[in-house]
């Protein structure tokens, strides 16, 4: 067995990176909580989405990072989004975690059928978006990259709790 060095990997377009999460500005983070997972967000809101997804490409190019992400500002959790979007995945509303004292969030998905590619998945909106703000750059060191959960997200988190 061989073990590869890190020169070798030198044609690769990165050697580290980000997984792509970062604090969503408060009016944003205010308008994907006041708007359920399976709803698109007001045409204002979204506005805001823009405008703040701008920012954070500019400041990761700044910063020199060669995987750009939208900063997983156009979805309101990491995983829930991506799986809703699934056909076969539903969305409903439930009682939330049950923490002393807490609210939480009283969404989530279940298994409703057959999971399936979804043609009209809302993450290739955001993709082609992010893609083209990165492109925007005309600088071929850096690419756009799409964060998406890992299979057992789905498996392990849907009907988490009683409807």
């Amino acid at each position: 067995m061989t073990t590869k060095t890190s020169t070798q990997y030198k044609n690769a377009p990165y050697i580290h990176d980000h997984v792509g999460s970062f604090l969503r500005p408060n009016a944003l983070r205010e308008a994907r909580l006041n708007t359920p997972l399976d709803q698109q967000l007001a045409d204002a809101d979204f506005e805001l989405q823009q405008t703040a997804i701008k920012d954070i490409v500019s400041k990761q190019v700044a910063l020199g990072y060669q995987a750009i992400t939208d900063g997983e500002f156009s979805r309101k959790w990491f995983h829930a989004d991506f799986l809703v979007g699934l056909s076969g995945v539903d969305f409903y509303l439930s009682k939330g975690y049950g923490f002393e004292g807490v609210d939480t969030t009283a969404e989530d998905f279940k298994i409703g059928g057959k999971v399936a590619f979804n043609p009209d998945h809302p993450f290739f909106k955001s993709y082609l978006y992010l893609q083209d703000l990165v492109k925007s750059y005309n600088d071929s060191s850096i690419q756009a990259k799409q964060t998406i959960p890992a299979p057992s997200f789905l498996i392990f988190d849907s009907g988490r709790t009683n409807t």
